[in-house]
């Protein structure tokens, strides 16, 4: 028994000894030796067969000690497992996952392990004491010339700093010195105030004319513990050609892959046929006809209401029943809008974020079992952007879930503005994120923080195609809208980025670039069509827009459905109205329809996913048209007409695999 002891302890300090993920040999950091840790465990190991179990424990508390030299030793080079890469790849630096980061000012970055005190160091410029147990970390690109006033090299500058200090209250003390990790040319020297103590870095990249510090801070006396983390955080800095081997470096999650027949495929559009129209009203009136939804597999209807109570119900074809039930009362009210996953299992709804301002998580509706879940509860359900949490013991993180789809890989992708100090909205991050609902596994696909504007990707209520956010057929790319808060911002428009993270996301098209088809002189809005839902062509070759000029409704021909190659960026209006204006926009064709008839008011792609289908009308007539691009011209083809067509009761469209398809209130059912 002694020996079975002797060994599990054994391998348990050799364990100590190997370095975390993520950890990196810096030169000089530490020296690797465990020859003399492994004797001393086998002389410990013997003194216990011996019997003498005292002489065995205290060889093996000097081996412990010599394992946790090394350890500290090395710790100087663990790089800590989240890379901050600047938008224009010139910078970049690693800080702990578990910190929090202030969006950048003029190169300045501010990392600490303590949101509130980083909310708080900020506010004060560092200028009054920081809570106990808590560090905060100044990285800063500063350039040579404006501290030493002719030119100067890197020593003049770290002389030039040292005289001039940081600021009047923090002094810098004793000697430079020259640490042996990171792979710059480096100074160091200590930092003290009557509150605080720490330590700054310079760092010469030797490019530019520019000197990077760094500059660790903790109460005075407790800076000893955080020395590793804040060695690794200087030792991580790249700046210029080097960056590219901290995007190599970037910890990202791996693009999930689709498993083939994991769902069956949606039948042809060549083998529907469509005959009629049907009010969702008249073919049941319980139904909730402005938030109703096909499942994916067309059994079932679901929708929530907009009473207080807010219910989540699911009407079933085959036996014509209605099946309701409460959301829980901590959600408070009623969805936004609500979202079918791939395989008909849940419904997916969140908080209005965008309108009410209400702490937004992302809820599942298990149809089978009738339970609520909250996958992405951040335990506050009470929240104010101006008076913070009203939540008792909950200090924060908030996370404002604002917009999800699902990928064909059955998992949930979202948006998420991260506030790590629910009382303030100055400190955020913003990332896309993967869920796994069978796991509950939630992962950071990419921060975007410097990409975009917060709260610059939201769900548009009306749900045309697959929302704001489209994951591709083979789950490799994600494709979202942007929309700025000023909409004709050159980022405003349609991005696409890979599902692993490996890589920033890539503009597609502007959306000021959105004019073709267009009536002439776009009669009411913006002058570009604003895009409103994302999807993708079953090929994954070609994404869909229908973008409108009037931002809410699409009215007087500023809406037009786009194809855009995946591939090349090219844009084809698949309804073409620039050859009208006003008066001729309205005037009757041949056919009896004025150009005004095929305005397209609800978009959905076939069952196949191959085509757009769209749901127009005009002065009591409607149809439903496919559209289709014939030797690169636009073809519609009229599917079904409806007659004495009434007011559209509703603004979201669905559709089943089965063909069936819901769009805006009518409900078209394809011939058996």
């Amino acid at each position: 028994m002694r020996r079975l002891i002797i060994l599990l302890v054994s391998l348990a300090l050799l364990a100590l000894a190997v370095a975390p993920a993520g950890a990196q040999e810096q030169p000089g950091a530490c020296d690797i030796e465990l020859v003399e840790a492994i004797a001393g465990l086998s002389q410990a190991q013997i003194s216990a067969d011996g019997g003498d179990t005292g002489a065995a424990l205290q060889t093996i508390e000097t081996v412990q000690a010599q394992l946790e030299t090394i350890i500290s030793a090395c710790a100087q080079g663990t790089i800590p497992e989240r890379i901050y890469i600047s938008p224009d790849k010139s910078f970049a630096f690693a800080y702990p996952e578990s910190w929090s980061r202030l969006s950048p000012t003029a190169g300045v970055y501010v990392v600490s392990n303590d949101q509130r005190v980083l909310s708080a160091a900020i506010e004060s410029n560092l200028g009054d004491p920081l809570a106990p147990g808590s560090v905060i970390v100044v990285v800063g690109i500063l350039d040579i010339e404006d501290y030493v006033s002719s030119g100067g090299s890197f020593d003049d500058f770290v002389t030039e700093f040292q005289d001039e200090g940081i600021n009047s209250t923090i002094d810098i003390v004793g000697p430079t010195r020259t640490p042996e990790f990171g792979r710059y040319e480096m100074r160091a020297t200590n930092l003290q105030s009557d509150d605080l103590e720490g330590v700054i870095y310079y760092l010469n990249p030797a490019a530019d004319g520019k000197v990077i510090v760094v500059i660790g801070l903790t109460p005075r006396g407790e800076y000893e513990p955080y020395t590793p983390e804040v060695n690794a955080i200087a030792a991580s800095v790249r700046y210029g050609a080097d960056v590219a081997e901290a995007q190599a470096a970037q910890a990202s999650p791996s693009a999930p892959t689709v498993v083939e027949g994991i769902l069956p495929p949606g039948r042809p559009l060549a083998d529907i046929t469509y005959t009629s129209a049907i009010s969702l009203t008249d073919f049941n009136a319980d139904i909730n006809v402005r938030s109703a939804m096909l499942s994916p597999d067309g059994s079932m209807i679901g929708w929530h209401t907009p009473r207080d109570d807010g219910l989540i119900c699911v009407y079933t074809f085959a036996d014509g029943e209605t099946v309701c039930s409460t959301v829980p009362e901590i959600f408070r009210g009623s969805p936004q809008y609500i979202v079918w996953s791939p395989d008909s299992r849940y419904i997916t709804f969140s908080q209005d974020f965008v309108l009410r301002f209400e702490e937004a998580d992302i809820w599942l509706y298990e149809v089978e079992t009738q339970r609520f879940l909250n996958v992405t509860d951040d335990q506050i359900d009470r929240w104010s952007p101006v008076g913070g949490t009203r939540d008792d013991n909950v200090e924060g993180p908030l996370w404002i879930d604002m917009a999800f789809t699902w990928g064909p890989d059955l998992n949930l992708y979202f948006y998420r503005t991260e506030l790590p100090d629910p009382s303030t909205m100055d400190l955020y991050t913003v990332g896309i994120y993967r869920l796994n609902p069978a796991s509950g596994e939630t992962v950071l696909i990419r921060d975007i923080t410097e990409d975009f504007e917060r709260f610059s990707i939201y769900q548009n209520r009306e749900l045309e195609f697959n929302g704001s956010l489209a994951v591709s057929p083979d789950a490799q790319q994600i494709a979202m809208i942007v929309l700025e808060h000023e909409l004709d911002s050159p980022k405003s428009g349609i991005w696409v980025m890979r599902t692993d993270g490996s890589e920033a996301p890539q503009q597609l098209v502007a959306a000021s670039d959105l004019t073709p088809g267009l009536v002439t002189e776009a009669l009411q809005g913006f002058k570009f069509a604003i895009p409103m839902g994302l999807a993708w062509s079953a090929d994954g070759r070609s994404l869909y827009t229908l973008g409108t000029t009037v931002y809410t409704g699409t009215l007087d021909g500023g809406a037009v459905v786009y194809q855009i190659d995946a591939d090349t960026a090219e844009i084809t209006p698949l309804n073409d109205f620039s050859a009208y204006d006003r008066e001729t926009l309205y005037s009757a064709d041949v056919n009896g329809h004025a150009p005004a008839f095929y305005v397209p008011r609800g978009a959905v792609m076939s069952s196949d996913g191959t085509t757009p289908l769209v749901l127009h009308a005009f002065e009591g007539q409607g149809g439903l048209s496919a559209l289709r691009v014939v030797d690169g011209a636009p073809q519609p083809e009229l599917l079904v007409a409806i007659g004495d067509y009434g007011p559209i009761p509703a603004s979201v469209s669905s559709v089943a695999r089965d063909g069936k398809l819901l769009l805006w209130g009518y409900l078209f059912l394809p011939e058996a």
